[in-house]
């Protein structure tokens, strides 16, 4: 069976790893693995419970990494919790309860610990992964799209006083 304390678990080098780690903690570990292509449902299963792609995921975690964005101390498997409580967003026992997977629920306050330190480490990493150009073009379109609706509201208000 997996353990969070194992070595590959500290530090997931293949999207398999990552991917076993997830497993744990939707107490699917002693399965065998489907195939992990997008839209299988082992993958629809990982995405549902994280928010992401155990490729994606893995991706985040070498970029805390190389960045040197990982809290002291932390573990793959804290990043997970974080990123299940983002998605799931679910009441924190329920949370705790996933986090331990077969091990037994977390601690409440190492959960809400290891969570917020992620979260913050994620909201670094905002500048690596969102262009600025992409927020300059999604301001345009945003306002663009502003003009259009405020623009059809306007000439809808003058048809109906016209009739």
């Amino acid at each position: 069976m997996v353990s969070f304390n194992d070595i590959v678990y500290a530090n997931p080098t293949t999207v398999v790893d990552v991917h076993n780690m997830g497993k744990t903690m939707m107490n699917h570990a002693n399965k065998s693995l489907g195939k992990l292509h997008r839209g299988s449902p082992e993958d629809v299963r990982f995405r549902e419970k994280f928010g992401a792609g155990p490729s994606t995921v893995l991706d985040a975690w070498r970029r805390l990494n190389n960045f040197e964005l990982v809290p002291e101390g932390g573990m793959f498997y804290h990043l997970l919790w974080a990123l299940m409580f983002m998605k799931t967003y679910s009441k924190e026992k329920d949370l705790c309860g996933n986090a331990g997977g077969k091990g037994g629920a977390v601690d409440p306050k190492i959960f809400r610990k290891w969570i917020w330190l992620f979260i913050k480490a994620l909201g670094l990493l905002e500048f690596e992964v969102v262009s600025p150009l992409a927020s300059v073009d999604c301001c345009i379109i945003g306002l663009t799209l502003v003009a259009v609706l405020v623009g059809s509201a306007q000439q809808q208000i003058q048809e109906r006083q016209w009739k």
